[in-house]
């Protein structure tokens, strides 16, 4: 059974083969600025390292998970925050198939949702997580709507933001 490797923040699901038999693994390319940091630097130690080639396949957090999980085909998750992957963490670590490996942003990350600086000033319900959920009907469409109930269900990613983005919003966010 091939053994794969996750972090708690950064991860590394590697597998298990000694240097010489590593020449190529499957690692994430996702689209934001730490996970993106993190596959350079980890596509960086893998080839200068280890003499490994990564392949860089797109990914956001849920499906690489799942891929990781169900058939070991991706090898390397570059961030995964573990308190919004529940429990699709719990089996593969239990079936040995992951391990924690690495924390690489102790101390100082943070886990949130993120909010345009004028919804916070304008709205400042919206800087709590409940005052967020109850504010869901004032978006217009199901798929806005959608994307709150989802948001509450604990994914990281932020609703609120997403939704001005998908609007074309602008402005400066803040957290």
């Amino acid at each position: 059974m091939k053994k794969t490797a996750m972090a708690a923040f950064f991860g590394a699901a590697l597998p298990n083969t000694s240097h010489a038999d590593c020449c190529e693994v499957s690692i994430t390319e996702m689209t934001f600025a730490s996970a993106i940091n993190a596959t350079e630097i980890t596509a960086f130690l893998m080839d200068q390292g280890y003499g490994c080639t990564a392949t860089r396949m797109p990914y956001d957090t849920s499906p690489a998970l799942t891929l990781l999980s169900m058939n070991n085909e991706l090898e390397i998750v570059t961030e995964l925050w573990v308190s919004s992957a529940g429990d699709a963490c719990g089996k593969p670590k239990a079936d040995g198939v992951m391990e924690n490996v690495v924390k690489a942003l102790e101390p100082g990350k943070v886990e949130a949702w993120w909010s345009p600086a004028y919804s916070a000033e304008n709205h400042p319900e919206l800087n709590r997580t409940q005052g967020k959920l109850t504010r869901k009907v004032s978006f217009q469409t199901d798929q806005m709507r959608a994307l709150l109930t989802w948001q509450g269900k604990g994914n990281s990613s932020t609703a609120e933001a997403t939704v001005h983005f998908l609007q074309g919003d602008k402005k400066t966010w803040t957290g």
